[in-house]
């Protein structure tokens, strides 16, 4: 894990004034052992791998906001002491988001990575927000997927379903279903499957199979006999029925 930080700090003056790729790909390479350190201590070894593209993509978003007159006027001042809260940052908060939520549907869970790196180099090269049309060109994934992914990372506070106990311990609902084994008082799962059963007949149906059996929205449409558009719908009501019943 040993490296020069004069040299890395070389290679951040030599990709920030030639936007060489080449300068881009030598810096994670370097770094990429440090990241998966970080990777472990903030989150979980068994998912290493996912945390360590996260955590590529943190070096990758330090290193397009990094200032780099702060190289040139303060000796003292390295890329490394500026990327390293941002890694971490983006560890943290995938790891926080992502472990014992419902469970991510599948075809969003495989595209998650090259939809995120896709977003963030457009918004890099046209200095704003791109399209759905654009981000679905340059990914190569239909847009109908892009919106599924961008309404699921809207939602993702919904898809927790935390609420609070008059203890103030936070339940999640994901953790409770996900782990049939947990220790939880009766109380506690009957008050849960009381609110899946607060929902239609319709939602309940397309909850569990969307989070629960890993069916995509079109694969439910197939299934009920309807639209995609339909399912979408349908989906984000239940969830923001469930949201309503753990906060009321």
């Amino acid at each position: 894990m040993k490296f020069n930080k004069e040299e890395l700090d070389l290679l951040v003056k030599k990709y920030y004034y030639t936007k060489d790729n080449s300068y881009k790909e030598e810096i994670i390479k370097i770094l990429l052992p440090l990241i998966k350190y970080l990777a472990i201590k903030n989150g979980n070894i068994n998912d290493l791998e996912d945390l360590t593209q996260i955590g590529v993509l943190g070096l990758l978003k330090a290193l397009e906001r990094f200032d780099i007159n702060k190289l040139e006027m303060n000796k003292n001042s390295n890329f490394l002491n500026f990327a390293i809260p941002t890694i971490v940052g983006e560890i943290k908060k995938y790891y926080r988001d992502h472990h014992y939520l419902i469970r991510m549907p599948r075809d969003i869970y495989d595209n998650y990575f090259k939809i995120t790196k896709g977003i963030n180099f457009l918004r890099t090269k046209l200095k704003r927000e791109p399209t759905i049309k654009e981000i679905s060109d340059y990914v190569n994934i239909p847009p109908e997927k892009i919106v599924e992914f961008l309404e699921f990372e809207k939602n993702k506070k919904s898809l927790s379903l935390e609420y609070e106990y008059q203890n103030e311990n936070k339940y999640n609902l994901g953790y409770f279903i996900e782990d049939k084994s947990s220790k939880i008082d009766n109380d506690t799962k009957i008050d849960i499957q009381n609110a899946v059963n607060s929902l239609d007949p319709i939602e309940k149906m397309v909850i569990n199979l969307r989070f629960f059996e890993g069916l995509t929205q079109e694969e439910i449409a197939k299934k009920l006999n309807t639209i995609q558009v339909k399912i979408s719908r349908i989906q984000a009501k239940a969830l923001q029925k469930l949201k309503e019943y753990f906060l009321k």
